[in-house]
């Protein structure tokens, strides 16, 4: 019997300056630069763990950009944390009814292990955002805001987001998302579709508005005494 993955959330293109993350800080990220003097340059993206396959790729094609727009040489070290602790429990063996992932952690599992996961895609979700900033005090202390900036402009061209919807992220741009939707009837899919053509678009997206904002669904969810420690404590 196939385990069965549950794409609860809907990790949608990287968001610049927006605070619409799942959680109060989740999925921020920070880029800061620096130079060498052999002329090339160093960019660091610091990020959670979901994105670290979307950049890896996306890396590789803003070098190329960069060499073709500055002729100059770039390269990006990336640091990755936390937010993965749960899927790894179940592929080590957890005896998890179902696994509430991110829309692209779910398709890279199906993707990663073929026949041993069907995904299954409710009828609502929830969008969610990660937050992309250049971190001022580090790249005017080093003088490379320009490439920091372009960085992060670039995600949004049509290349990227193309890219990022080869690595199951919703692109912003509605043109090119249309590109990759989906064709089947079912929202249950056990194997990844052949066309490449992954969106399932018959769902509802909601968004924090729908929790009365971030102080509220802060106050009532994750403060102390709220939903989240109760919830801990009837579980221990």
């Amino acid at each position: 019997m196939k385990k069965q993955l549950a794409t609860l959330l809907a990790v949608t293109a990287l968001g610049i300056g927006v605070l619409s993350g799942c959680g109060v800080s989740a999925a921020s990220n920070s880029t800061g630069s620096s130079s060498n003097s052999a002329g090339a340059i160093e960019i660091t993206n610091v990020s959670y763990d979901p994105t670290r396959e979307l950049y890896a790729a996306y890396n590789d094609l803003f070098a190329k950009h960069w060499k073709e727009e500055k002729g100059q040489d770039v390269s990006v070290v990336q640091s990755h944390g936390g937010s993965g602790k749960q899927a790894l429990e179940v592929a080590n063996g957890l005896q998890a009814d179902v696994l509430l992932a991110w829309e692209n952690e779910t398709f890279l599992s199906l993707d990663e292990h073929p026949g041993e996961y069907e995904i299954v895609v409710p009828s609502v979700y929830i969008l969610c955002q990660p937050t992309v900033s250049v971190v001022d005090e580090v790249v005017d202390k080093r003088g490379t805001r320009d490439v920091a900036t372009e960085y992060l402009n670039y995600l949004y061209s049509d290349e990227a987001q193309k890219l990022e919807a080869e690595w199951y992220y919703r692109p912003s741009d509605q043109d090119i998302l249309k590109q990759f939707e989906y064709q089947g009837q079912s929202n249950t899919i056990s194997e990844l579709p052949q066309d490449g053509k992954w969106i399932i678009t018959n769902v509802d997206l909601t968004d924090i508005s729908h929790f009365g904002g971030w102080t509220e669904a802060s106050k009532k969810h994750f403060a102390d005494g709220g939903l989240f420690d109760s919830i801990y404590e009837e579980k221990n």
